[in-house]
């Protein structure tokens, strides 16, 4: 049996609800990854991800094995015949960071978890990162700080991941570490701005 969730993702941690809002319903995505990370514990797996676009799957003719030790935990896809693992945590935060905001569809079933941007969804705002950027910042064009980010809008309407360096504003979604601080000040209701934009990467620019 396939079940099929879809509405605007508010991802505030990997120890947090995942929750997706679909009107006046909520649902915890982290309760559906769990169950299905369950039935393949030790289990051969794969883990076909590209970009924005996360599964986790039973794969029987996979040469790793789903590992954890506890639910709400670590989670690695570990290689059975030498060594080698990918860590599934690393990718699935990541990616459901990049889809914070956004629409998307989850597609659980008794082996798969699936999780990827609702491609007949409202149309997304893009940002291009500069080649001069550092790490996973991106700045942004001027303007866009108070048209797209909200600033000066109040708390409700101004972006979380909006920054400042040096250069000008920047943004934070995508810059890990970074973006994991905010999320957990969001989520402990510590961070003034609480607007979660729903911005996505569109490479670099020329």
């Amino acid at each position: 049996m396939t079940v099929v969730i879809e509405g605007r993702l508010r991802f505030l941690g990997w120890n947090r609800p995942w929750n997706v809002e679909r009107g006046d319903k909520v649902f915890d995505l982290s309760r559906d990854f769990w169950h299905v990370a369950e039935r393949l514990k030790d289990a051969a797996a794969s883990m076909p991800c590209r970009a924005n676009h996360f599964v986790l799957q039973a794969d029987p003719t996979s040469e790793y094995n789903c590992e954890y030790e506890e639910v709400g935990g670590g989670i690695v896809i570990s290689r059975r015949s030498k060594f080698g693992w990918t860590n599934v945590r690393s990718y699935c935060e990541t990616i459901l960071a990049n889809l914070n905001g956004q629409e998307i569809i989850a597609s659980i079933e008794d082996g798969s978890f699936t999780v990827f941007a609702n491609p007949h969804g409202p149309k997304v705002p893009t940002i291009k990162r500069k080649k001069s950027d550092r790490g996973n910042t991106i700045s942004l064009e001027p303007g866009l700080e108070t048209s797209r980010c909200g600033l000066g809008k109040g708390p409700q309407e101004t972006c979380a991941f909006l920054g400042a360096g040096q250069t000008g504003f920047q943004c934070l979604k995508f810059d890990g570490s970074t973006t994991r601080t905010i999320l957990h000040r969001l989520s402990e209701g510590t961070f003034r701005a609480k607007r979660i934009g729903d911005c996505a990467i569109d490479g670099y620019e020329e």
